[in-house]
């Protein structure tokens, strides 16, 4: 009720005719995206330049909240625990006067009671924005005006934020695709830190979060047999241990995938030389793993450390001792191109999942077990879906994964603790699935359609749900009376037509299409 009253207002306003009105009311219909959080659904109103953070204080109501977040927005991202909006916006570009908007990065706080937090002004427009895990730092890179430092790094502390550091990494004709934050890595000759691994197009960075005034250290990439520089592909870490009084300790290490390659490389950061102001020195090996391989990650064997190397071309994988650079060969059932650690096997060890989105069926690779007949390892669970992407499941729950493909009219539920994988059938290709942020339920749904689904992921079972518009986005939050709400958008992500942004309210615990509340016009609250 209260929605369709302030559209009537609205009108009647509108067609007196009197007085100046606002620009705003002059602003075309945009793209609306949205980003699901803990507690809210954040809405970009690309148009008015800003966010309206959705929360729900009690069934069947809503509350909106609008934060300016700047013209031109970049990136929409959040933290990893989903607390933490964060939006990076390019400002008015060109720049002609005083008063004209400066890039930013706004920080918004968005639980039950949204509020900004802190908005960082730039100097310069940025496109990429990189969110810390940790949530300590946010890195802004790859500008983008008339004249650009492709290597200029902004580095905003969120612990600070009334501080911030520019870091141009020396260049080797190279250009930054990608920034990773590592734990805190174990270093021979000083405490242990954090690194920031810009992997460019032809090398790799370290540059030390810290000590941010001493200068990064950079590793090429060796050449290919053409003469060119090796593109890195990936780039993983080990934090490695520190020395005590007895035990020797482990080196942090970290491995590069090159693309299109059979080589791997593996960094060490090992004893500083005599008189050098830094506390580390790189090592590094260059391995020939026998094939172009899809994937690397750092594994825990009983052997000790090793770095794992996927190759489908030979339907199996190599393990590569880091101290010694010595392989050993796992066969795989399937040319799998995937993998991901999913927990520790009892105390045996490791577990990885292996999967492809080109072939059918995972497999189970017993990491800690590998000593004797490495092929053993290896157990094939046969489902009718070429797995793309794997996705978590928190909470109490976090024994289940979903397993999703590309346009594929099925997922599975994948159960770690009984190894067993049971189907989740939809009507059609193309079916999105989120994963409640508590970990109990699962959202199916179709950008062209209006019927979805809620599978309680307790007991597999599936409710199936319609609304009156199509499904843009469906994002389970926690409501400020402690229950959960199920906020079903339409009209975002591309789809907005004609300024038209709806909601469809639910009880997420408690779904049911015959209880519901529309909310249409959100677009039009705060003005």
């Amino acid at each position: 009720m209260t929605q369709i009253f302030r559209v009537a207002v609205v009108g009647a306003w509108l067609l007196s005719g009197c007085g100046d009105r606002d620009d705003k009311w002059d602003a075309s219909p945009g793209e609306a995206r949205s980003v699901g959080l803990v507690g809210a659904a954040a809405v970009l109103d690309t148009p008015l330049n800003r966010v309206l953070v959705v929360t729900s204080p009690k069934r069947h109501a809503v509350r909106t909240h609008s934060f300016d977040v700047g013209k031109n927005v970049a990136v929409m991202a959040t933290s990893a625990d989903r607390d933490t909006l964060f939006v990076l916006s390019k400002g008015v570009q060109p720049r002609r006067n005083p008063d004209d908007e400066l890039p930013s990065v706004t920080v918004i706080q968005a639980g039950p009671s949204p509020s900004l937090e802190h908005r960082f002004e730039l100097t310069d427009p940025m496109q990429a924005l990189a969110v810390d895990p940790q949530e300590e730092w946010l890195v802004a890179f790859k500008g983008d005006s008339t004249v650009t430092n492709p290597n200029e790094f902004v580095l905003l502390p969120l612990g600070d934020p009334g501080e911030r550091q520019s870091v141009t990494i020396r260049s080797f004709g190279g250009i930054p695709e990608e920034v990773v934050f590592t734990d805190e890595l174990s270093v021979p000759a000083g405490p242990p830190r954090r690194f920031l691994i810009v992997r460019t197009d032809r090398d790799i960075a370290l540059v030390d979060l810290l000590e941010l005034e001493s200068e990064e250290v950079t590793v090429q990439t060796p050449s290919t047999n053409q003469g060119a520089k090796s593109r890195p592909a990936q780039v993983v870490f080990d934090p490695g241990s520190p020395a005590s009084d007895d035990e020797l300790g482990d080196p942090a290490r970290i491995g590069v995938r090159l693309e299109g390659e059979p080589d791997v490389m593996l960094l060490e950061l090992g004893e500083p030389a005599d008189g050098s102001a830094r506390d580390f020195k790189i090592n590094f090996n260059i391995v020939n793993v026998g094939g172009v391989p899809s994937a690397i990650e750092f594994v825990h064997t009983d052997f000790g450390l090793r770095l794992a190397a996927l190759v489908p071309a030979q339907s199996g994988a190599k393990l590569i001792d880091p101290a010694t650079t010595a392989l050993e060969a796992v066969d795989f059932p399937k040319p799998y191109s995937k993998l991901t650690r999913v927990e520790a096997d009892g105390g045996a060890g490791e577990l990885a999942l292996l999967y492809s989105p080109d072939v059918p069926g995972i497999a189970f690779w017993a990491l800690g077990r590998a000593s004797g007949a490495l092929s053993k390892s290896v157990e094939q669970n046969e489902i009718d879906l070429s797995v793309a992407a794997v996705r978590d499941v928190p909470g109490e729950l976090r024994h289940l994964k979903i397993l999703e493909g590309n346009q594929a009219s099925r997922f599975f539920v994948l159960d770690l603790e009984q190894r067993q994988t049971f189907p989740m059938l939809t009507e059609t290709q193309g079916f999105t699935v989120n994963v409640a942020p508590d970990g109990r339920r699962a959202w199916a749904f179709h950008h062209a359609r209006t019927e979805f689904a809620s599978v309680d992921l307790s007991d597999l079972h599936p409710t199936s749900l319609s609304v009156r518009m199509p499904v843009s986005a469906v994002h389970d939050i926690e409501r400020e009376d402690g229950s959960r709400a199920a906020l079903v958008l339409h009209g975002t992500d591309g789809a907005l037509s004609q300024g038209t942004l709806g909601l469809t309210l639910f009880d997420a615990k408690a779904p049911d299409s015959a209880d519901t509340r529309f909310f249409g016009g959100l677009l039009l609250e705060g003005l």
